[in-house]
C-alpha cells in the first residue's frame, strides 16, 4: 500500500512540475502580440443558411500594413477555402436568391458594386456610377439594387475646385465640420445593368430600406450636415412610381435603422426618444406608413439593442442585447412587446448574419481572455458549432491578465459596473499600481470581450 501511494505521490508531483513547465513557458502579451492577432470579420450566412462567408485580417511587417483573406466555410464546420482573390473588397452582400455575391471595390478610386456567382467564378463589374458607389441593398426578389451616391460636383465647379479653389464653409449646405457633399438615391436593374436616380433634393440622406413589393422606399434625411443636429433627420416614404415623398416624422429625435415588416403594412426603426433627443440607448419603435400611427415596441428591454432583424412570419424580431457587460440573443414579439432571452453566455455574443428563414445564424464570441471567433446555431435551440480558430496561440503561449466585473453604488444608488484587469501573478493584498480608463459618452460602456491592450498593460505590472 505504501509503494502504491508513493508512486502516486511521485506521479501528482511529476504531473504538477510538467503544468508548472508550461506555465513557465508562457509570457505576458506585448504589443506585438496584439499587432500579430489575426481578427475575423464581413461574416455572412448564405441564404439557405449552408455556407459561410468571412474575411481574416492579419499584419504583414514587410508591407507595414494589414492584408485580408476571404474565405468560405461549410455552416456545419471543416475545412475553409479561399473565396475571393487578392483585389478583396467591401459591403459584402448575399442577393437575397442565393445566386450571387455582391460587394464593393475601387475603381480609378472610386468605389463601385461588382457580382460573383456563389458557385464560382469570376467578379464582374456591376455598376460604373460617375461618383463613387456608397451604402447599397437588393430588392428582396434579385432583380434590383438601391444604392446611395454623392453628387457630383458640376463641370465649372470641379474645374474650380482643381484649380486651388477648395475651401471649405463649415455648416454651410451640405458641410460639417468637414467637407460634405449631397447624396441621392440611384436604383439599378441587374439584368439591364441601368441606372435610375431616384432623388433630386438637395438632401443628405442616412439609412434606407426598400418594400418588400419594390414599389416604396423608406429613407431618413435632413436638409444640413451640423454635428449636433442629428435630430433634425426625419423618416420619409418614398413612391418610386410616381416620385412622390411623404414625410412620416416631425420631432426632434434622431431615428435610424428601418426595416419593412415582411408584409409591408408596417415598419420598426429605432429612436431614442419620440419627441426629444434623450441621452439613453435607442428603442424599437413600429409605424403604419399610412396612418402614421407608432408605438414602442422594446420597453422591457433595458440596454443596447444591435442588429435587429424580423422573422420569416413577420411576427417578431431577433436582436443582439447588451445589458451590463454581455451580449446575448433576444426575441421581440412586435405585437405585445413580450422578450425572451434566447442565450445567456457570459461574454459577447454579436449575430453576423442570419439565413433567409432566420433559423439559423453565424455569430462572433469573446470574453475578457477569450478572442473573438466565429460560431453557427440554430436560433430556436443554442448549439454552437465552432468555425474558425484564429489565435489559437494566444492561450497557448500567453499569461492573460485576471479579469473581473466589479460593482459599486452611484450617489442615485443606481448600480454601477466596472472592469478590472489583474497582472498575471498577481497575489491577493498585494499592491499594484492602477491605471484608470474611463470611457466616453454618457452612453458608452465597456464590455465583457477581448481587449489586447489591457492586458499588455496587466503583464507590465
Amino acid at each position: 500500500m505504501k509503494k502504491i501511494i508513493r508512486v502516486i505521490g511521485v506521479t501528482v508531483c511529476a504531473l504538477s512540475f510538467l503544468l508548472n513547465a508550461e506555465e513557465i513557458k508562457k509570457r505576458p502579451m506585448t504589443v506585438d502580440d496584439g499587432l500579430n492577432m489575426v481578427s475575423v470579420g464581413s461574416a455572412l450566412m448564405s441564404p439557405d443558411g449552408k455556407s459561410v462567408f468571412y474575411s481574416l485580417s492579419e499584419l504583414d511587417w514587410a508591407k507595414n500594413k494589414r492584408k485580408s483573406t476571404y474565405d468560405m466555410i461549410s455552416a456545419d464546420g471543416g475545412d475553409a477555402y479561399p473565396y475571393i482573390g487578392e483585389a478583396g473588397g467591401s459591403s459584402f452582400q448575399f442577393s437575397p436568391d442565393g445566386k450571387s455575391l455582391s460587394f464593393a471595390r475601387p475603381v480609378e478610386q472610386k468605389a463601385q458594386i461588382f457580382l460573383m456567382p456563389t458557385g464560382g467564378g469570376e467578379a464582374v463589374q456591376l455598376t460604373n456610377h460617375e461618383n463613387a458607389v456608397g451604402p447599397f441593398r437588393w430588392s428582396p426578389d434579385s432583380t434590383m439594387i438601391l444604392f446611395l451616391a454623392e453628387e457630383p460636383r458640376s463641370k465649372d465647379d470641379e474645374k474650380k475646385y482643381k484649380a486651388g479653389d477648395d475651401a471649405v464653409y463649415v455648416d454651410e449646405g451640405p458641410n460639417g465640420q468637414t467637407e460634405g457633399s449631397w447624396n441621392a438615391l440611384w436604383q439599378f436593374d441587374v439584368k439591364a445593368k441601368k441606372e435610375t436616380k431616384l432623388t433630386n433634393e438637395k438632401l443628405n440622406i442616412g439609412g434606407f430600406d426598400l418594400s418588400p413589393d419594390g414599389t416604396r422606399i423608406l429613407y431618413t434625411a435632413r436638409f444640413e450636415n451640423r454635428r449636433n443636429q442629428g435630430y433634425l433627420s426625419e423618416i420619409y416614404l418614398f413612391n418610386i412610381k410616381d416620385k412622390t415623398k411623404t414625410r412620416l416624422t416631425d420631432n426632434r429625435a434622431p431615428e435610424g435603422g428601418l426595416l419593412w415588416a415582411p408584409d409591408g403594412k408596417s415598419f420598426v426603426y429605432s429612436a431614442p426618444d419620440d419627441k426629444v433627443w434623450e441621452l439613453r440607448n435607442s428603442k424599437i419603435w413600429i409605424m403604419d406608413p399610412e396612418t402614421k400611427q407608432y408605438r414602442m415596441i422594446s420597453g422591457q428591454f433595458e440596454g443596447n439593442i444591435q442588429g435587429y432583424v424580423w422573422t420569416s412570419d413577420g411576427a417578431s424580431l431577433l436582436f443582439s442585447g447588451l445589458q451590463k457587460t454581455n451580449s446575448n440573443l433576444f426575441k421581440l414579439e412586435a405585437a405585445s412587446g413580450k422578450l425572451t432571452k434566447l442565450t445567456n453566455l457570459t461574454g459577447s455574443l454579436q449575430v453576423s448574419s442570419y439565413s433567409k428563414d432566420r433559423k439559423k445564424m453565424v455569430y462572433s464570441f469573446s470574453d475578457f481572455d477569450t478572442p473573438g471567433d466565429l460560431y453557427v446555431s440554430s436560433t430556436e435551440e443554442f448549439k454552437p458549432v465552432r468555425l474558425t480558430d484564429a489565435n489559437p496561440w494566444v492561450k497557448k503561449d500567453l499569461l492573460l491578465a485576471g479579469a473581473r466585473v466589479i460593482r459599486w453604488k452611484s450617489k442615485d444608488g443606481l448600480e454601477v459596473e466596472g472592469l478590472l484587469f489583474l497582472p498575471p501573478d498577481y497575489q491577493p493584498g498585494k499592491k499594484v499600481p492602477l491605471m484608470l480608463n474611463i470611457h466616453g459618452g454618457p452612453a458608452g460602456s465597456f464590455s465583457n470581450r477581448f481587449s489586447s491592450v489591457y492586458h499588455i498593460y496587466a503583464g507590465l505590472g
